[in-house]
């Protein structure tokens, strides 16, 4: 397997997440403003990677606090952006 392959496997995987995530949040949360879900399916694919990251090095111990931060603000700036935008600011 060359690393094309590889690349290609990857951008798959994360287009099919990203995608799903629309879908779930257009249905749910942003059930008026469809237009926004694809806008915030993406962020929150890129933050749902990190978690994951997260959590492996957890198990490993290597950078765990540095990585902790970013999920945590991260996942701070989302909510406050969906927030914001559901409440027209």
């Amino acid at each position: 397997m060359e690393i094309s392959d590889i690349i290609n496997l990857v951008y798959h995987f994360f287009n099919t997440i990203r995608n799903f995530l629309s879908l779930i949040i257009e249905q749910t949360i942003l059930r008026g403003r469809p237009d926004l879900a694809q806008q915030y399916s993406s962020a929150l694919t890129i933050m749902i990677t990190l978690t994951t990251l997260y959590l492996i090095l957890v198990f490993i111990s290597a950078a765990r606090k540095a990585i902790g931060i970013l999920i945590a603000i991260g996942w701070m700036l989302i909510i406050i952006s969906i927030t914001l935008k559901l409440f027209g600011l």
